[in-house]
């Protein structure tokens, strides 16, 4: 009678922790979080344009905001960023390899994609480039 009331008890405890197991929620995944790929357009470029550079960057969640670096068109960069999720916006300040191509970028989320535009602090006539991320797979 002990080995069946023995089993019995383990299959009562199996099925309570799989009743538990199904309440307990996974933390939500942070939207931005991870690798990303970016294809981008430089300032000027027409609307229907092919892109002019790609790259793959990695964003990191570090306190209130994020850490972004990454290697685009060759060229590495790094930046911090704030992002604001009642409107799903990524504001992001960015360096490359020069120290002059220095700016902000500013992205929406759409869905699984980051689509925005860009400008550099030193340009002399303020143009804005522009850019898609989406989430390297």
């Amino acid at each position: 009678m002990r080995p069946v009331r023995s089993l019995f008890l383990s299959a009562l405890l199996l099925v309570l922790a799989l009743a538990l197991a199904g309440t307990v929620q996974a933390a939500p995944r942070d939207p931005l979080e991870g690798e990303w790929t970016i294809t981008g357009w430089e300032p000027g470029a027409a609307s229907g344009a092919e892109p002019t550079y790609a790259g793959r960057v990695s964003l990191r969640k570090h306190g209130d905001g994020y850490l972004f670096e990454g290697s685009i068109d060759d060229g590495d960069y790094f930046g911090v960023g704030l992002f604001d999720a009642k409107t799903a916006t990524l504001s992001l300040t960015f360096q490359g390899p020069s120290g002059e191509d220095s700016g902000l970028t500013v992205l929406t989320l759409k869905g699984d994609a980051l689509e925005g535009r860009w400008l550099y602090l030193t340009d002399d006539e303020g143009r804005a480039g522009r850019e898609v991320w989406k989430r390297a797979r």
